[in-house]
């Protein structure tokens, strides 16, 4: 049985697709693709890697967080300025930076809320 993230994927590619009028043969070749392939993504078939999902992103120009409107895992994000300038912030760390940063975040997550703002440093 097909994940439901993967369900709801496919089910907006197919929605984007029918909106702008590109036929699958169409949208298959922009990726390289059959358009077997892009109805097996459709019907969640198959799973899309992530270099296929920025490309057919592209080629409808949107945003690759848009291809997951109606899942889970899209609903799950909060949309908030604040988010978005954590999400800003944390891509412009090193890596090593980066994940200090989010074994912190985590810690701070975890700690029972009696926990102080010191015990956690």
């Amino acid at each position: 049985m097909a994940d439901p993230v993967d369900i709801a994927v496919g089910e907006r590619i197919r929605q984007l697709r029918k909106e702008r009028h590109i036929t699958q043969t169409e949208l298959g070749a922009a990726v390289g693709l059959t358009f077997q392939q892009i109805q097996k993504y459709e019907k969640a078939k198959n799973r899309i890697s992530a270099s296929k999902l920025v490309q057919i992103a592209d080629i409808f120009n949107v945003d690759v967080s848009e291809l997951f409107k109606g899942s889970m895992a899209y609903e799950d994000v909060p949309e908030s300025e604040e988010i978005a300038e954590l999400i800003k912030y944390t891509e412009r760390m090193p890596d090593h930076v980066r994940s200090q940063f989010l074994n912190l975040m985590e810690a701070i997550a975890q700690a029972p809320e009696t926990t102080s703002q010191v015990d956690l440093l």
